[in-house]
């Protein structure tokens, strides 16, 4: 005698939900976290000031960070950190390295900088703000180099 089964049991089907549900559940949460450009955009700050630090600890030089727009920083190598104001000499050599705020997302100021000397330390403390619309968020340098995201 010949059976043909030609469907899928309920434990199959049970299974192949629990699985479509998780799945479901990690896409919603993470399309949630698009929807936060603020957020995003001080966390992807906060990465890019680390990694300045790291490399003018790498590196031995100085580097320094600043705004060329409410949605664009640059950073670039000096002999020394600038004492007082700094303004960012466009007409100079490319920056070395950019960073772009998420869209949707802006610095709230743009008259600041910071330069990171080659023991990783901060020229000054600085507290930078990103804001779009409805949120702000804060990363802050201290004199030490740390860098924190709130």
């Amino acid at each position: 005698m010949i059976r043909v089964n030609n469907g899928f049991t309920v434990l199959e089907l049970l299974v192949a939900m629990a699985c479509a549900a998780i799945l479901i559940s990690i896409a919603v949460l993470s399309l949630h976290s698009l929807k936060q450009p603020a957020r995003n955009s001080g966390d992807m700050l906060a990465a890019f000031m680390r990694g300045m630090r790291m490399r003018a600890l790498a590196t031995s030089k100085f580097i320094v960070v600043s705004p060329d727009s409410e949605t664009v920083a640059y950073a670039d190598t000096l002999p020394a950190c600038p004492v007082g104001s700094f303004t960012r000499n466009s007409s100079h050599n490319p920056p070395e390295d950019t960073f772009r705020i998420a869209n949707g997302a802006y610095f709230l100021e743009t008259n600041w900088w910071i330069c990171f000397n080659r023991n990783g330390f901060a020229s000054q403390s600085l507290i930078v703000q990103i804001s779009d619309g409805n949120e702000t968020r804060n990363v802050q340098i201290s004199s030490g180099g740390a860098v924190r995201h709130y």
